[in-house]
C-alpha cells in the first residue's frame, strides 16, 4: 500500500505545476469567468488535494525506524571464588615445609691469634624444645652431610640455654646438649668440655645414641 501512494504522490507532484501551467494560460486565453479556466482550476485543486493527502498516507504507513542498539561497554565481572573453593585449592596447594636450617649462616673460624680464617663454621640459633629428634635427623642428614665439605663443623645455638649449650656436629658425629663456650677471636663456638649425648648415623636414615664402652 505504501508503494502505491508513493506513486500517487510522485505523478501528482509532477502533474500540478503542469495544470497550474494550463490553468494560466487558460485564464489567459479564455478569461476568468469561461468554462475552460474552471474546469482546469477544479482539476489543479483536486490533483493537490491528492498529492498532499498522498504524502501525508506515505508518512503514516511507513514503518517506525528501530533505533540503533549502543551497546554498552562489556563490564568484566571478577570471578568470585566460594569460600569452599579456596579451601580445596589451599588444599591442594603443597605446604611448602619449614626446616630449621633456612635461616643457617656461615661465619668464619678464625686460627689461635685470631688474625687468619681457616675455615667456615655453620650456625643456627634455636631454642631447645624445637631440636626434636626429627628435626635434628633432618638437620643432619638434608643439610649437615650434604655440606660437609663446605664447613669444618656445623652448631645448633640453644637461645633459651645462652647459646652456652647447643648441638655440635663434627666428623660424622652429632654431639646433643653438648657444652659450648664462645671462641676468643671471631663468632664461632667450640666444645667447653665433656658431656651431651653423642649420637651417629644408621643404615636406616636415622640418628642413634652409641653406646658407651
Amino acid at each position: 500500500m505504501s508503494t502505491f501512494l508513493t506513486l500517487v504522490f510522485m505523478v501528482t507532484l509532477v502533474a500540478f505545476p503542469i495544470l497550474w501551467w494550463k490553468k494560466r494560460k487558460a485564464k489567459k486565453e479564455f478569461g476568468a469567468d469561461s468554462e475552460q479556466y474552471k474546469k482546469m482550476t477544479l482539476i489543479k485543486r483536486v490533483v493537490g488535494a491528492v498529492c498532499v493527502l498522498s504524502f501525508f498516507g506515505v508518512g503514516a504507513m511507513a514503518p517506525p525506524q528501530q533505533p540503533k542498539d549502543n551497546p554498552k561497554p562489556e563490564v568484566k565481572q571478577e570471578q568470585t571464588v566460594k569460600p569452599e573453593a579456596k579451601q580445596e585449592q589451599a588444599a591442594q596447594e603443597p605446604v611448602k615445609q619449614k626446616h630449621i636450617y633456612d635461616d643457617a649462616k656461615s661465619v668464619d673460624m678464625m686460627n689461635g691469634m685470631g688474625t687468619k680464617v681457616i675455615g667456615k663454621v655453620s650456625i643456627i640459633e634455636a631454642e631447645s624444645t624445637d631440636v626434636t629428634q626429627e628435626v635434628l635427623e633432618d638437620w643432619y642428614f638434608n643439610y649437615a652431610k650434604p655440606h660437609e665439605k663446605d664447613f669444618n663443623y656445623f652448631l645448633i645455638l640453644y637461645t633459651d640455654k645462652g647459646k652456652k649449650m647447643g648441638v655440635l656436629c663434627n666428623s660424622a658425629l652429632v654431639t646433643k646438649d653438648c657444652p659450648l663456650d664462645k671462641d676468643k677471636h671471631g663468632e664461632t663456638y667450640s666444645q667447653a668440655r665433656s658431656g651431651g649425648t653423642i649420637m651417629g648415623p644408621t643404615d636406616d636414615g636415622h640418628l642413634k645414641p652409641l653406646e658407651k664402652k
